[in-house]
């Protein structure tokens, strides 16, 4: 396992102990009126990064393997609240879009979604999700096919693979691009990770004016048939747990759905 460490410099650090206030693990303590690593410590860093966000003077940085330092220019971060009605209402606007315009999604858009997407949070901050972007019009109707042989064998959904072998594409929706989203096979939370993330990518495809819906079917099919798995270039101690069909709505939406009303217990 890659080791994951606070840095203090000692230099810069001001004493102020928002960053051991702040650290889940108890990494960092005070000592002399300076932060520095725990000694004693008991539970490892997870490399959240709440040390180095929080320090006003950038005292305190992460090394782990593969992963940049915080942005240098606080400045620009300084503004990242949104106000709450539009939110609101965007939210309140997201929708399932299953009728997509032929046109090919731009890679550039995808790569930035997905950049963007790596700040979902994971359990354990793990960090360890891969994404497969398929948009080669071959390679999405061999997924389609995949995804149709494993639902003829569940009577769930034989109909909809009926419905696929009579013409209409019941499993990608002749969506442009399907993106689908791993994890490790044997972590507890893969799943809830991966949800969370494509629930990320869902919402940030909106805001780039794409459409999107859940294939729930494709992460099934994957943990069901190693063939879709090899075929994917993934090992066996990895599994899909999801994806989403992507492109151009084909139809503008001028009101948010009806919903049931919110079931909540206040104790």
């Amino acid at each position: 396992m890659a080791i994951i460490r606070p840095c203090i410099d000692p230099a810069l650090c001001c004493g102020d102990g928002l960053c051991v206030a702040v650290c889940p693990t108890g990494s960092i303590v005070m000592d002399s009126g300076k932060a520095v690593l725990n000694p004693g410590l008991s539970r490892p860093c997870n490399g959240c990064g709440h040390c180095a966000a929080v320090c006003p003077r950038r005292a305190v940085s992460v090394e782990r393997e593969g992963q940049g330092d915080t942005p240098a220019d606080d400045a620009a971060w300084s503004a990242w609240r949104l106000e709450p009605a539009r939110l609101n209402a965007f939210l309140r606007m997201r929708r399932a879009v299953r009728e997509f315009k032929p046109d090919p999604v731009p890679r550039e858009v995808l790569e930035g979604v997905l950049d963007a997407a790596r700040y979902a949070p994971t359990a354990s901050n793990r960090q360890d999700l891969g994404w497969i972007v398929v948009q080669d019009r071959a390679a999405l109707r061999r997924l389609a096919d995949s995804i149709a042989a494993w639902a003829e064998g569940s009577p769930l959904y034989a109909a909809v693979a009926e419905e696929y072998r009579r013409g209409v594409d019941t499993m990608l929706r002749d969506a442009p691009c399907a993106l689908l989203v791993h994890s490790r096979r044997d972590f507890a939370m893969s799943g809830q990770d991966c949800g969370v993330a494509l629930t990320y990518v869902e919402l940030l495809l909106a805001a780039e004016g794409l459409g999107a819906c859940w294939s729930g079917l494709a992460g099934r099919a994957a943990l069901e048939r190693p063939d879709l798995l090899a075929w994917l270039g993934l090992p066996d101690d990895r599994a899909v747990y999801g994806g989403l069909m992507v492109g151009y709505p084909r139809y503008r939406y001028r009101r948010p759905p009806a919903r049931l009303a919110a079931r909540v217990e206040w104790l």
